[in-house]
């Protein structure tokens, strides 16, 4: 989880650990007694962070998207990766720079593109 949350973590060792056998890019995940798909908890420790949503941080979402994370998942009662991307991007925060809400919506980007690619 720590790797997943870290956006400092170096692209060519984040995708080696998401390509190892046994890390499942689509798996639950526990987390807090709750569970999650990586992708989600990517997006939710974004928003929990100093750095909000960093292009470094988006560049690490792609990895993981290209490695076959479904952005339309969805794991019990939460919200997709998509829709959790979405609702960052279009909410109105007034903490939100207008850099953070870019790179929010690039995201979003990358995951119609990959959901697109799936049809």
């Amino acid at each position: 989880m720590f790797i997943l949350g870290y956006y400092g973590t170096i692209k060519e060792h984040f995708r080696a650990i998401v390509r190892y056998p046994t890390f499942g890019v689509n798996a639950p995940m526990n987390v807090a007694g709750g569970l999650s798909s990586p992708l989600v908890f990517m997006c939710l420790s974004a928003g929990a962070g100093e750095a909000p949503m960093s292009p470094k941080h988006a560049e690490l979402i792609q990895v993981i998207l290209d490695e076959g994370a479904d952005p339309t998942l969805q794991i019990g009662d939460n919200l997709s990766p998509l829709a959790f991307a979405s609702f960052a991007a279009s909410r109105e925060n007034v903490e939100a720079t207008r850099e953070d809400k870019a790179v929010w919506k690039e995201i979003v980007r990358m995951m119609e593109r990959k959901v697109e690619s799936l049809e």
